[in-house]
């Protein structure tokens, strides 16, 4: 995961819910399911603590100006 966040590829990430619940999003920025799962299968707790369950896309509307 940290590779991904460094590379610019996981852009936000975090637990849903629960602080130690089993589910997180994490938001990548990518062209495709394909390229997201590709991603993950590199992963060294890919499909033992790592699972995808789904891939949606995401299209922003709304983005708050940047703070001073």
């Amino acid at each position: 995961m940290d590779r991904l966040v460094e590379d610019g590829v996981v852009l936000l990430g975090g637990p849903v819910g629960d602080v130690n619940g089993d589910k997180a999003v994490l938001v990548f920025h990518a062209e495709s399911e394909a390229e997201i799962r590709d991603q993950l299968a590199q992963d060294p707790w890919a499909e033992t603590i790592l699972t995808v369950g789904v891939v949606t896309p995401w299209t922003i509307w709304l983005r708050a100006r940047e703070r001073v």
